[in-house]
C-alpha cells in the first residue's frame, strides 16, 4: 500500500508546501509552509497528491510535476479522473503510472515552472 501524502500550492504566495501526511492534516498540526488548509481552487490553488512513484533520483512524484525521460521528451503528472491511476501525457501518449519508467526526473511543476511545457509544445 502506498504512502499517503500531499503538498499544496499556494497560488496567492507562489510557494509549495512541504509534504504532509492525512495525520497531520487532521491534527491541523503542518507546519509545512503553507499556512491554514483552506484550498480555494477559484484562486488557483491546488491539493497535491503523491503518486506512490519516485523519479529515477528517489524523488516523490506528485501531480502537477514535470518529468523529463532520457529521450528528451517532457510530461506533467495528473489524476485521471476515470479511475484511480495517475497518468501523464508523453508525446501524446497517455501513460498509467505502471508504465512510467525510472529513467525519468523531476525538472519542476506547473505551477512554479510552466514554462518547461511550454518549450516542448
Amino acid at each position: 500500500m502506498r504512502e499517503i501524502k500531499f503538498k499544496v500550492w499556494r497560488n496567492y504566495l507562489k510557494n509549495m508546501s512541504l509534504p504532509f501526511d492525512l495525520e497531520t492534516f487532521a491534527d491541523d498540526q503542518c507546519e509545512c509552509g503553507a499556512g491554514d488548509f483552506t484550498v480555494n481552487e477559484n484562486e488557483g490553488d491546488a491539493l497535491l497528491q503523491f503518486t506512490g512513484l519516485h523519479d529515477k533520483n528517489g524523488a516523490a512524484v506528485y501531480e502537477g510535476d514535470i518529468l523529463e525521460f532520457l529521450d528528451g521528451s517532457i510530461a506533467h503528472i495528473f489524476y485521471c479522473l476515470g479511475g484511480a491511476c495517475f497518468t501523464t501525457d508523453r508525446n501524446g501518449i497517455t501513460m498509467y503510472d505502471s508504465q512510467l519508467d525510472r529513467t525519468a526526473k523531476i525538472v519542476g511543476n506547473i505551477y512554479e515552472t510552466p514554462e518547461l511545457l511550454e518549450d516542448k509544445k
